[in-house]
């Protein structure tokens, strides 16, 4: 994953807290009081073959991209072309973009290592539908990184491109 995700090795550990209960969506990386990340899930959430492994993946993403800030990575590009496009920290597709990008990696390694027949989150939930266009803009496009039929740099370019076809008017 982190070949995938232009993430250098943070040389880090997660602690991953499983819980009976915690807000929605049922899991999130945190930052710690000495800026290191830690997880939290909420097991009973993602019952289901695959679903809490799976969501471990996503968080050690949120968590990668933590321990990286400032450093070069696929996070780290993709928010520098959405600002290039115009938008800022506070725009949702600034957020959703680099986040769904989490997702769609997960998924694709439990399908690719743990499990080919493996049901994503996105598919057993309804956040592919909540996520709209973002979601079938980088499940089209992100597998070509993975199957080797694209460089990542040029999957960025053609995600924002099509998220974000021009800078946006001013406010």
């Amino acid at each position: 994953m982190m070949q995938s995700l232009g993430v250098a090795d943070p040389g880090i550990e997660v602690p991953v807290f499983l819980v009976t209960e915690c807000h929605p969506p049922g899991a999130s990386t945190y930052y710690l009081d000495d800026g290191s990340p830690a997880m939290v899930l909420e097991t009973a959430r993602f019952q289901g073959r695959g679903l809490l492994e799976e969501t471990i993946l996503h968080e050690s993403t949120d968590a990668l991209d933590i321990a990286s800030k400032g450093r070069c990575s696929v996070f780290e590009t993709l928010r520098g072309l959405l600002a290039e496009r115009g938008l800022k920290p506070e725009d949702r597709l600034y957020q959703d973009v680099p986040h769904t990008r989490m997702f769609v990696q997960a998924a694709k390694t439990m399908r690719r290592i743990y499990d080919p027949n493996h049901v994503a989150y996105g598919d057993a939930t309804d956040l592919d539908q909540r996520l709209g266009k973002t979601a079938e803009v980088e499940r089209r496009i992100w597998p070509k990184v993975l199957d080797g039929e694209l460089a990542p740099q040029d999957a960025l370019l053609q995600i924002v491109a099509e998220l974000v076809p021009s800078a946006p008017a001013h406010r």
